[in-house]
Protein backbone atom coordinates (compact mmCIF):
# COMPACT_ATOMS: atom_id res chain seq x y z
CA UNK A 1 0.00 0.00 0.00
CA UNK A 2 0.93 3.84 -0.11
CA UNK A 3 1.44 4.20 3.17
CA UNK A 4 3.66 1.23 3.85
CA UNK A 5 5.63 2.52 0.92
CA UNK A 6 6.16 6.26 2.29
CA UNK A 7 6.55 4.78 5.95
CA UNK A 8 10.15 3.97 5.01
CA UNK A 9 10.67 7.56 3.76
CA UNK A 10 8.91 9.20 6.77
CA UNK A 11 12.11 10.72 8.15
CA UNK A 12 12.96 12.26 4.64
CA UNK A 13 9.47 13.91 4.41
CA UNK A 14 9.09 15.37 7.20
CA UNK A 15 12.71 17.16 6.54
CA UNK A 16 11.35 17.89 3.16
CA UNK A 17 8.19 19.49 4.84
CA UNK A 18 9.79 21.70 7.51
CA UNK A 19 12.63 23.02 4.79
CA UNK A 20 9.72 23.84 2.44
CA UNK A 21 8.23 25.81 5.40
CA UNK A 22 11.02 27.53 6.03
CA UNK A 23 12.10 28.50 2.29
CA UNK A 24 8.15 29.44 1.67
CA UNK A 25 7.94 31.97 4.74
CA UNK A 26 11.42 33.16 3.93
CA UNK A 27 9.80 34.19 0.47
CA UNK A 28 6.76 35.42 2.34
CA UNK A 29 8.83 37.90 3.90
CA UNK A 30 10.58 38.76 1.05
CA UNK A 31 6.73 39.41 -0.85
CA UNK A 32 5.65 41.67 1.49
CA UNK A 33 9.00 43.49 2.23
CA UNK A 34 8.44 44.19 -1.90
CA UNK A 35 4.71 45.18 -1.76
CA UNK A 36 5.50 48.04 1.33
CA UNK A 37 8.62 48.91 0.05
CA UNK A 38 10.62 47.57 3.03
CA UNK A 39 14.44 46.98 3.42
CA UNK A 40 16.26 44.39 5.60
CA UNK A 41 19.10 45.27 7.75
CA UNK A 42 22.07 43.06 7.80
CA UNK A 43 24.98 42.79 9.51
CA UNK A 44 28.31 43.79 8.22
CA UNK A 45 30.93 41.72 10.44
CA UNK A 46 33.56 44.13 8.55
CA UNK A 47 32.75 47.07 10.22
CA UNK A 48 32.62 47.65 13.76
CA UNK A 49 29.63 49.80 14.21
CA UNK A 50 26.36 49.57 12.64
CA UNK A 51 24.62 53.34 11.63
CA UNK A 52 20.29 53.25 10.89
CA UNK A 53 19.50 56.32 9.85
CA UNK A 54 15.79 57.60 9.62
CA UNK A 55 14.51 53.90 10.84
CA UNK A 56 10.88 53.59 11.38
CA UNK A 57 9.43 49.90 12.02
CA UNK A 58 7.00 49.33 9.91
CA UNK A 59 4.40 47.62 11.89
CA UNK A 60 3.71 51.00 14.04
CA UNK A 61 0.98 53.55 12.65
CA UNK A 62 2.53 56.71 11.88
CA UNK A 63 6.07 55.83 13.42
CA UNK A 64 8.82 58.60 14.20
CA UNK A 65 12.15 57.83 12.83
CA UNK A 66 15.08 57.24 14.83
CA UNK A 67 18.68 57.41 14.33
CA UNK A 68 20.81 54.67 16.19
CA UNK A 69 24.46 54.35 15.86
CA UNK A 70 25.72 50.92 17.79
CA UNK A 71 29.37 51.76 17.98
CA UNK A 72 30.85 48.89 20.56
CA UNK A 73 29.75 45.65 20.45
CA UNK A 74 26.46 44.37 22.62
Amino acid sequence: TLSRSLQKHLLFLKFLFKEFDFLDSLQARLNFAKAYNLEFVMPSFTQKKMILENFSHPILKEPKPLNLKFEKSM
